[in-house]
């Protein structure tokens, strides 16, 4: 497994800052999304500073919350903050839509090393479809939310609480699904092997 990722846990006390910034400042979420701005910026000098190895997605992660934070903030206007998660998951279902069409597999770097799979890739480009399925519902549960007019308590729970259980009970199943995936996968190779011989 992977070393303990500071700069992604520092992205992650931005969420629990602006959960904070919420129920601890009379449930404003203009006020919240200040406190959000502020961490968001801390955050970034940190991992600038401090932690030079941050990766791509760590630092659009940060960029896209300081920009809707910020456009929030400036314009005083809550829609953009809530906005963010609906244009975030759009952009990933975008992005793992073309990597399916160009044959790339970022779920194969991310895991088949570090877990020690080892799977076809026709498995890994699959995992394109279902992330990409995942962030499609994700992106439209956000604008339902929007859409049909939820109070700004029943969002911020659902973006810093409900929605990051949710996100990582799927990923425990995906993973726990790529394990036994290839498990199959290398006890058909060694049935073919020991045929073979």
């Amino acid at each position: 497994m992977g070393k303990f990722n500071i700069p992604q846990a520092a992205l992650g006390l931005t969420s629990v800052a602006f959960l904070l910034g919420f129920f601890f400042g009379g449930k404003d979420l203009i006020f919240a999304t200040k406190v959000l701005l502020g961490a968001g910026v801390v955050a970034a000098v940190a991992c600038a500073v401090f932690w030079r190895q941050t990766n791509w997605k760590t630092w659009g992660m940060l960029g896209s919350l300081l920009i809707f934070s910020g456009l929030t903030v400036y314009f005083d206007n809550e829609s953009f903050i809530k906005w963010r998660p609906t244009v975030i998951n759009a952009v990933l279902c975008i992005g793992l839509a073309v990597m399916y069409y160009s044959k790339t597999m970022p779920f194969k770097y991310l895991f088949a090393k570090h877990l020690e799979l080892d799977l076809p890739d026709s498995v890994w480009l699959r995992q394109n479809i279902i992330w990409m399925v995942y962030f499609f519902i994700s992106g439209l549960i956000n604008t339902a939310l929007i859409v049909f007019n939820i109070s700004n308590e029943g969002w911020v729970i659902y973006k810093t609480i409900i929605g990051p259980i949710l996100a990582t009970l799927f990923s425990v199943i995906m993973i726990a699904n790529l394990y036994r995936e290839s498990k199959r996968h290398r006890e058909s190779a060694e049935k073919s092997k020991n045929l073979e011989g």
